[in-house]
């Protein structure tokens, strides 16, 4: 920020990784509650701050991860995202996805990607297999790695209805690229007594499809 560093460090430390225009405009001068706000604006439309989504703002250089945890709280971050994270997929992912217990799926396209959020429903299944990370000095809330291949799955559930076992194994080798080194240290166990609460098809195949990779 041009004329503000202190500000910006000064928002690092007291305010959370997204924050409304009131929340920032407390750390800045200004004559009224009104300048304040329109300096903010003015920020965030050159950069000096990241608009997320209607009065949610982030500072420059905040990873998405993070971000993805304040901008909805209550969620956990899952899916591509959360494999990607562990080594399970070899690419970059460019949308943070994350779970939800409530209200209806939703999706912020920002200046710095998109951030989509899936609802999960079923309190017994939401409440399972999370896990804090470090990411820099901040910590954000993420499926396991079981988790997020077991929501990965259940996504695209109807996909497998069909498919047998070497099919599908084929599939999530071959065609989603799942690292058969990083399957082999997942804890089997875990995965399938988590996958009870999924009732999937594909819960099923995963749990035996790591069976024999790990045999």
């Amino acid at each position: 920020m041009r004329d503000t560093p202190t500000i910006e460090s000064r928002a690092r430390q007291e305010l959370p990784p997204v924050f409304t225009a009131r929340n920032f405009s407390s750390l800045l001068n200004g004559t009224t509650s009104e300048a304040r706000r329109q300096r903010v604006i003015r920020m965030a439309r050159i950069g000096e701050i990241t608009r997320l989504a209607r009065d949610r703002y982030s500072l420059p250089n905040t990873d998405r991860r993070v971000l993805a945890n304040y901008l909805v709280p209550h969620s956990y971050i899952s899916f591509e995202m959360a494999l990607s994270y562990y080594g399970i997929i070899p690419e970059a992912v460019h949308t943070v996805t994350s779970c939800v217990l409530r209200g209806r799926s939703t999706r912020f396209r920002t200046p710095i990607g998109i951030f989509s959020y899936s609802t999960q429903g079923s309190v017994e299944l939401f409440s399972q297999g999370m896990t804090q990370v470090t990411i820099g000095n901040r910590s954000c809330l993420m499926a396991t790695p079981e988790k997020a291949i077991l929501d990965t799955l259940a996504y695209r559930d109807i996909e497998y209805h069909q498919m047998t076992q070497s099919e599908f194994h084929e599939f999530v080798i071959d065609g989603l690229r799942f690292d058969e080194d990083v399957l082999q240290s997942l804890d089997i166990e875990y995965l399938q007594a988590m996958s009870v609460f999924y009732r999937s098809r594909s819960s099923h195949l995963i749990v035996n499809l790591i069976r024999e990779v790990q045999s």
